[in-house]
């Protein structure tokens, strides 16, 4: 990777009903009536006589499972890849004829189920592979639990630091380790006490927050006078925390935090195979966990920096992992029509280019973050935070928003806007209403969808109004998993807490949703965000968060698979098991629907596939890790 885009990717930082434990005959019966035995094998792609290059055998008998997530749920016995692709699905009597001398003959073991590999529609991997690599975690994953312990960290660290060198602290979680709400995040007072002779920053997991010392403060030219950013206002959002007018510490949004984790990050002598190597191994990991495709949520293109070329290295560095990867790229007022175009004829989803090849990456969508973190009260909402006059405040005025989403709609591309608070979704429907009509139905253009994501905090009518635009929205389930209760004592109250990602009156009201992460704002793990969607109990407490939005297992394997698929572009290649599709698949060590519903996140994966081709990972995943085990030290 060139010298240049080191600087590019430093720029990027900143930013079935109810489940119940199923025998193997309640599967039978919910995924499909037509036994395996009567399944048809479907030949609509390659020629005829085109013969199979590998079989996947499940033996019914023993428990092992083909579950394709098409549209029609059937089980089958075997399935054939040719060419990276999947060629048939079907009887093993049938796919058995496919077979030549050639032919690898796969048998899976008993108990073990193949599914189609996971998608994750919304994660930062360039930000999380950087920021896991160079920076030192500080989070609740690791053993700093207190706010207490991680000072006590942060001021043995700067004891054993040269003075005046960068101290780079990442994923604290002001709630889960601060306690609670009001008095979670540290401060600048705290930061100078533990390391008077070090510039320090310390990033929230949260990834719209952080904190910094004094030193950090002078090292990067803040101007002493916070009046100051009152005639000078920071891009995107981004401000300073203060009290009595001085500055507490408190740094928020992209524009403020690129500030200070820019110079930090330059002072860890970064080079391009440094570099290289976190992003491959981020990937890497993803693939362990059952991962075949990563969506890059928003990629940052800094001043000076020409998007073709910062593109092209992805792609790339892509091409040495072992994991898909598909891009967003967020919004700018600079966007030229003419670079758009070209980048979309050369990555596009729907592009002659992309579609008769086997792209390791591709580009969808342009993204808007519209607003903060209701972790730290900065998402915008209709009603206050709980206990407090606090509404949060939207990263734009409306009329922002409606110029933003038009000069996206009048580019033909789809806009994916990050919306925690009900009432940044109000500003954001109402733009996407009058940027793209009704245009912002799927309907016009299948292969394009107007995404909310997060959708944290909505109303019923406001769900309404997504279904009559076709916006559909992409929910960070883990939320629930980590602040189900924060949200229900210390930020909404029973009530909103309860509406938290409100998955099942997404499916009775018929709008289709897919599951993220937010990667490196949650851990890594397709099967962790299934068992949040199904069960939604809190992973301390135990508390149950919203019994009503509970949703079936098939709802939530839709919403890693097919779903998933679709809100980046691609349902017609990948995200289910069906002829012509490509052979990217996982194979689990147990059928996800004969396990205990509070057990999914710790069903092991054993193999990923991709094009057909079986990953190296690094560890034996269905030995040594599970998605419910500690995987923020990865992320």
């Amino acid at each position: 990777m060139c010298q240049a885009c080191v600087g590019k990717l430093l720029g990027t930082i900143s930013a079935l009903h109810l489940c119940e434990p199923q025998s193997s005959i309640d599967i039978d019966k919910e995924i499909s009536e037509t036994s395996a035995t009567e399944a048809s094998v479907v030949m609509q792609w390659p020629p005829p006589d085109k013969k199979a290059d590998i079989i996947f055998h499940a033996k019914l008998e023993d428990g092992s499972r083909i579950i394709t997530m098409d549209e029609s749920y059937n089980l089958y016995e075997a399935l054939a890849i040719a060419d990276g692709k999947i060629l048939a699905v079907g009887t093993f009597q049938d796919i058995e004829k496919l077979q030549s001398y050639k032919t690898r003959m796969v048998c899976l073991e008993e108990g073990h189920t193949l599914l189609p590999g996971f998608i994750d529609p919304h994660q930062h991997t360039l930000t999380g592979s950087v920021i896991k690599e160079f920076s030192i975690d500080c989070g609740y994953a690791d053993t700093r639990k207190t706010k207490d312990e991680v000072l006590e960290f942060i001021r043995t660290t700067a004891k054993n630091a040269q003075s005046n060198d960068w101290l780079l602290f990442s994923l604290y979680d002001n709630l889960r380790q601060g306690g609670d709400i009001k008095h979670g995040d540290l401060s600048m007072s705290d930061l100078n006490d533990c390391a008077p002779h070090n510039p320090v920053f310390v990033y929230y997991i949260n990834m719209h927050t952080a904190t910094a010392n004094q030193k950090a403060f002078d090292t990067v030219g803040i101007n002493p006078d916070p009046e100051y950013y009152k005639n000078h206002p920071i891009k995107d959002g981004g401000h300073f925390g203060t009290k009595d007018n001085k500055y507490n510490g408190m740094v928020y949004e992209e524009g403020a935090i690129e500030l200070f984790i820019g110079p930090a990050l330059k002072a860890q002598n970064l080079n391009g195979s440094k570099i290289r190597k976190a992003i491959i191994d981020w990937l890497d990991y993803n693939a362990e966990l059952g991962n075949t495709t990563i969506h890059e949520a928003g990629v940052v293109v800094p001043p000076g920096v020409k998007l073709p070329e910062l593109l092209s290295e992805y792609a790339e560095v892509v091409e040495g992992g072992n994991c898909r990867a598909s891009v967003s790229l967020m919004y700018a007022d600079d966007m030229q029509p003419h670079e758009l175009d070209s980048l979309s004829k050369k990555y596009g989803v729907d592009s002659a280019e992309v579609q008769k090849s086997d792209a390791a990456m591709t580009l969808y969508g342009m993204k808007i973050v519209g607003d903060g973190s209701n972790q730290a009260k900065t998402a915008a909402q209709t009603k206050p935070y709980l206990d407090s006059v606090h509404y949060g405040k939207a990263n734009y005025h409306k009329g922002e928003f409606i110029s933003m989403v038009n000069k996206v709609a009048e580019y033909g591309w789809p806009v994916l806007i990050h919306c925690n608070g009900d009432r940044t979704l109000d500003h954001v429907l109402e733009a996407i209403t009058l940027g793209y009509g009704e245009d912002a139905h799927p309907l016009t253009n299948a292969k394009y969808i107007n995404r909310i994501e997060h959708c944290t905090i909505t109303r019923s009518e406001q769900l309404d109004t997504m279904k009559n635009l076709g916006v559909q929205p992409s929910f960070l389930m883990n939320h629930v998993y980590y602040y189900g209760s924060a949200y229900k004592d210390q930020l909404f109250g029973l009530e909103r807490a309860n509406r938290m990602d409100p998955t099942q009156e997404c499916v009775d009201k018929g709008i289709p949703f897919s599951l993220h992460t937010d990667a490196p704002c949650s851990n890594i793990g397709p099967l962790q965000l299934v068992h949040a969607a199904v069960n939604r109990k809190c992973d301390t407490t135990k508390e149950l968060i919203g019994p009503e939005q509970r949703i079936s297992l098939t709802e939530a394997l839709r919403a890693v698979t097919i779903n998933a698929a679709t809100h980046i572009g691609r349902a017609e290649q990948i995200g289910s098991l069906e002829v012509g599709k490509f052979a990217d698949l996982v194979i689990l060590a147990k059928n996800p629907y004969e396990v205990d519903c509070d057990k999914l996140k710790d069903i092991g994966v054993c193999e990923t596939w991709i094009g057909g081709k079986k990953t190296q990972p690094k560890i034996k995943v269905c030995e040594t890790y599970t998605s419910g085990k500690k995987t923020q030290s990865h992320s």
